[in-house]
């Protein structure tokens, strides 16, 4: 039977189980069922042709007895607002349950009425009709009318809608809540919203939750949920009870999915902490003016590069008139910014709050206003002092290399001894900005005083003051024996008047010195001299890049002495060599009498005529007195090298052994001697030491000319790349050098001859490269009197190199 608040679909289906479209009506149990029941029930087949109807059903459809609506077709019963026919089936196959649909009377009038649908299936499932409950009931369509627009409410709505009975089991969702949470309908109807659990929340959350929704209230708030697929997400929630006679019956939720919301809060907040450190944090002074310069907002690092204390100290300060030192560099900025809107690295320099002068580079950014005028700008400021004392300290030591190397060529073209140290003098006082420079040597008189005898002298031009020359200074008599100590262990003498000795400062101060710095001169370690650089107007402070470059003009002072020494001794070694057995050799003879003999009258004669024309030379002539020279330089080697391999054949060369560092006494300063000529013809030359000690026992001479030839031949025949000198040890533990080019190589089949007198790789009028096929015989000829084991490897257009290696500390 019929049970009361059972829905009547329900029932039908509970007592008449279906077995075709047409036993549910037709059954004899029909009057006593069905009869009585106030909602109309109608059956039809298929097609919707109505099979059977109950009492109800007929007289809402104005018809005295049921089987006066058997056979009707239902669809041409119903219509729309313009009584136009309405397609109940399709409407029933949407599942349009509980629609307030408009039928047609007997007589014509319309209707409404609330519908219930049920399919009819046979035994396999396949529909063969439809079970139609009608309710025209005006209460229950007015209460079924407003639940359906609630329903459309609430289907409609974004957020998404749960209702659950008072133990919190879902009764209804709407299409929303299966859109977020992946769940549909069926699936989530009866069941306990604790599926949604994300782990996230304690148990006491939940335990508040429901004890505030139990006692009444109402609870709002954020909850991390989980999805069908497992996937977390948060939501804004809020949950009401909805009460009957004060009992809680059930609770809805209104929920809203607020993780996207939530992200980009996060990420804003993530961003604006980011640029926020990045404004505070930077590097670089980052600041907004109005269009008149007014500072609006800056970070610390602006307000440090000025020397402010805090933004407060910005108010009433205009950055264009207040730190900008030229007016006019201000308006260029300015001018460039207003009809460019924008500038890039626009240097200036400004003054800062505490008084200390900085070097600016400024960009900038100018914005406009509705009405297109300009109103205000955002830029960065960046303290390029540093870069610009860095940028005058390499122009400094570029002018002191420059001095230097025109130095050593001076000294390497010309034999006037005298004349050049004088002249280097100058450039070298010049570079440095000193006022004077003095040269002296040491020496010892009769009475065994340690004299500075006078060399050379330069002062400065520019000096008001008329200070006198310096004599030859007694350092005994005048308390500087410590000056000799110093600069005899190649160290330097160095200090501002204040910082010297009681017998030293006034020694100074009678010549008006206010500081003073003095570099030792060696000779093959030896002390063999100074140069004094003296200061008159101020106390000076020495650089350490300035007392390198003064230790490098010490050395091109030393490479000279040693030079113009070597070229007495050679004018001696001629003379005796003259008388030497001219038997012994065919070779020599032959040179002496063909090159010497002429190479004398062109050097003898060449230096003559200069010396007659010296105030009469013009340009033109010049030149060619320096091609004779350059001509006679190049003889001059080749006699050199002639002399020294005729010594080794003639048996007449004398070997000294002794103790040295092959590193700094011969390496380091053949590439100082060197490095200046590589950088010259752009080759990067590098010197590397990475042995354990470097003291060998050998004939110094002749190892000397080892890798003086070596470096020669690596500069002759490299014209790009580099050349590189590496010391270390082998595996036992001897020291290994190796000199290496990315020059212009050597041919595999001509290396079993590189070792040869006399031979070249190219030959003939037709070679690109000077030589006489000496050099590398001489090498190999002093490697054996040194037993150093010499090996050569190279490849045509790609480099060469040589590696000695000292086999024993010990020669025979």
């Amino acid at each position: 039977m019929h049970k009361k608040g059972q829905n009547i679909t329900d029932t039908i289906k509970e007592h008449f189980p279906v077995k075709n479209g047409y036993s549910v009506i037709n059954n004899n149990l029909y009057s006593e069922v069905f009869n009585f029941v106030t909602e109309g029930i109608i059956s039809t087949d298929i097609q919707g042709f109505v099979t059977s109807c109950n009492k109800s059903a007929a007289e809402q459809f104005g018809y005295d007895r049921p089987e006066e609506m058997i056979g009707l077709n239902l669809n041409q019963l119903i219509v729309d607002e313009y009584k136009e026919p309405v397609d109940l089936i399709k409407l029933v196959n949407k599942k349009l349950n509980y629609k307030n649909l408009k039928f047609i009377k007997k007589n014509g009038e319309t209707f409404f009425t609330i519908i219930q649908t049920t399919i009819l299936t046979d035994e396999n499932g396949i529909p063969i009709g439809y079970v139609i409950i009608t309710n025209n009931n005006l209460e229950t369509t007015i209460l079924n009318e407003q639940l359906n627009l609630l329903v459309t409410a609430l289907e409609s709505t974004s957020n998404e809608v749960v209702i659950t009975d008072n133990k919190g089991d879902v009764i209804w969702v709407n299409s929303s809540f299966s859109k977020v949470t992946g769940y549909s309908y069926e699936e989530i109807i009866g069941k306990n919203p604790r599926i949604f659990k994300s782990g996230v929340h304690s148990n006491s959350f939940y335990k508040k939750m429901w004890d505030t929704i139990s006692s009444g209230n109402v609870w709002s708030g954020e909850i991390t949920n989980k999805k069908k697929n497992g996937e977390i997400f948060i939501e804004e929630m809020t949950i009401t009870p909805l009460t009957n006679n004060n009992e809680i019956t059930n609770y809805i939720a209104i929920k809203q999915d607020v993780t996207e919301k939530k992200n980009v809060e996060r990420n804003l907040l993530e961003s604006e902490l980011k640029y926020r450190s990045l404004f505070e944090n930077s590097t670089i002074g980052i600041y907004r003016a109005d269009s008149n310069g007014n500072i609006i907002v800056a970070n610390n690092r602006f307000l440090e590069i000025l020397g402010l204390s805090s933004i407060q100290d910005l108010k009433n300060v205009n950055v264009d008139r207040e730190f900008y030192q030229s007016s006019a560099n201000r308006e260029k900025f300015l001018s460039i910014l207003k009809s460019e809107l924008k500038i890039y690295g626009f240097e200036a320099k400004w003054k800062t709050k505490d008084g200390r002068i900085v070097y600016i580079r400024e960009s900038a950014t100018a914005f406009k206003d509705n009405s297109g005028k300009f109103d205000y700008y955002e830029g960065t400021i960046e303290d390029i002092t540093d870069i610009v004392e860095a940028k005058r300290e390499i122009q400094k030591q570029t002018d002191l290399f420059s001095a230097l190397r025109f130095s050593s060529e001076i000294f390497l073209r010309s034999t006037h001894w005298s004349k050049n140290i004088k002249s280097v003098a100058e450039q070298i006082g010049m570079a440095f900005d000193v006022s004077k420079v003095y040269i002296c040597k040491k020496e010892i008189n009769a009475e065994k005083e340690i004299l500075f005898s006078h060399v050379t002298e330069w002062q400065n031009p520019t000096n008001e003051k008329n200070i006198r020359d310096f004599a030859t200074i007694n350092l005994s008599k005048n308390g500087l024996l410590r000056w000799e100590e110093i600069l005899s262990q190649n160290s330097i003498v160095a200090g501002l008047l204040n910082e010297f000795p009681k017998q030293e400062k006034k020694f100074l101060s009678d010549f008006e010195i206010k500081s003073i710095i003095l570099v030792p001169i060696l000779l093959d370690g030896i002390f063999w001299g100074a140069i004094a650089f003296l200061q008159y107007e101020y106390e000076r402070v020495w650089t350490d890049s300035e007392i390198e470059a003064l230790r490098a003009a010490a050395e091109t002072f030393s490479s000279a002495i040693k030079r113009h020494n070597f070229e007495n001794e050679l004018i001696q070694a001629k003379k005796e060599a003259e008388f030497a057995d001219k038997t012994k050799s065919e070779f020599l003879a032959q040179i002496s009498h063909e090159i010497r003999t002429p190479l004398n009258n062109i050097v003898n004669f060449n230096t003559l005529i200069k010396e007659q024309l010296e105030n009469n030379i013009d340009d033109e002539i010049q030149e060619c007195f320096d091609v004779i020279d350059s001509a006679s330089n190049r003889l001059i080697r080749t006699i050199g090298l002639i002399l020294n391999l005729s010594e080794l054949h003639t048996g007449s060369y004398k070997k000294h052994i002794t103790n040295f560092d092959v590193y700094t006494e011969i390496l380091e300063k053949l590439y100082l001697e060197n490095r200046f000529i590589a950088k010259e013809r752009n080759i990067q030359f590098q010197l590397t030491n990475n042995a354990k000690s470097t003291i060998i026992q050998a004939d110094k001479y002749s190892l000397e000319q080892i890798f003086s030839n070596l470096i020669d031949n690596s500069l002759k025949y490299t014209s790009k790349g580099k050349i590189e000198i590496a010391i270390e040890n082998d595996s036992n533990n001897q020291i290994v050098i190796k000199i290496s080019d990315t020059g212009i190589g050597i041919a595999e089949e001509y290396l079993p001859n590189i070792f040869k007198h006399f031979s070249q790789e190219e030959g003939g009028y037709s070679r690109k490269y000077d030589g006489n096929g000496i050099g590398l015989s001489l090498v190999k000829e002093y490697c054996d009197l040194n037993n150093i084991q010499i090996e050569v490897s190279s490849k045509k257009n790609i480099g060469t190199t040589f590696t000695l290696t000292l086999k024993s500390k010990e020669i025979n």
